[in-house]
C-alpha cells in the first residue's frame, strides 16, 4: 500500500466517527490522521462499537479554548513580583503560626522538656564527676596502701635478715668457743 497524502485537518475536529483513509475502507484497521502529516494506526477497527457513539477517551464536543488560561511569558520584573509575594505569603504564614496559641503550648512543653532534660544532664555530669572524685580518693588510697604494704614488708624482711644474721654469729660464737675448749682441754 502507497503513502496517502492526508487531508487538511480544520481547527477544532469532532471526533463523531472515526477516520478511516480511503485504501482503508473495509479494513480490520482504522488510521488516524496526524497533524503533522500522514497516518498512524491507532486501533483495530474493533475499539469503535457498531453503532455511532464514540468511545471513551474521545472527543465529542470541541474545545473552548477561551476557558483555558494562555501561557504568558514572564519578564524579570513579572518573576520578582511573583517572588516576593510568595516571600510575603510565607512570612505572613510563618507569623500567623507564631501567634498560634497551640504552637506557642508546643513551645512552652518543648522548653519545658528541654530544661528538664539539661537538669536531668546536669545532675548526670554531677554524679559522674562525684564518682570520677571517689574513685580517685579510692585509687590514691589503695595506693597508699598498697606503699604502706610494701615498706611494712620491706621492714620485716630487713627485721628477719638483722635477725638471721645475728643468730647465725651467735652459733659461729658458740662453734669457735667449742673449738677453742676442745683444744684446750
Amino acid at each position: 500500500m502507497g503513502w496517502i497524502a492526508p487531508p487538511r485537518l480544520p481547527d477544532v475536529h469532532t471526533w463523531d466517527k472515526p477516520l478511516i483513509g480511503p485504501a482503508m475502507k473495509g479494513k480490520d484497521e482504522v488510521r488516524s490522521i496526524s497533524r503533522g502529516g500522514g497516518f498512524r494506526v491507532k486501533q483495530p477497527h474493533s475499539c469503535f462499537p457498531k453503532t455511532e457513539a464514540p468511545c471513551s477517551g474521545q472527543q465529542t464536543e470541541p474545545i473552548d479554548w477561551s476557558k483555558m488560561k494562555a501561557f504568558k511569558n514572564p519578564n524579570f520584573n513579572d518573576r520578582l513580583a511573583t517572588s516576593g509575594a510568595a516571600k510575603s505569603a510565607a512570612l505572613a504564614r510563618f507569623r500567623a503560626r507564631a501567634e498560634d496559641p497551640a504552637i506557642a503550648e508546643q513551645r512552652t512543653e518543648r522548653a519545658l522538656r528541654a530544661a528538664e532534660r539539661q537538669r536531668l544532664a546536669a545532675e548526670r555530669a554531677e554524679a559522674r564527676r562525684v564518682e570520677q572524685e571517689q574513685q580517685a580518693v579510692q585509687a590514691a588510697a589503695d595506693e597508699l596502701a598498697a606503699r604502706t604494704e610494701l615498706e611494712a614488708r620491706q621492714v620485716r624482711e630487713i627485721d628477719e635478715q638483722v635477725e638471721l644474721e645475728a643468730q647465725r654469729k651467735k652459733d659461729r660464737d658458740a662453734r669457735y668457743a667449742a673449738r677453742k675448749a676442745r683444744k684446750a682441754g
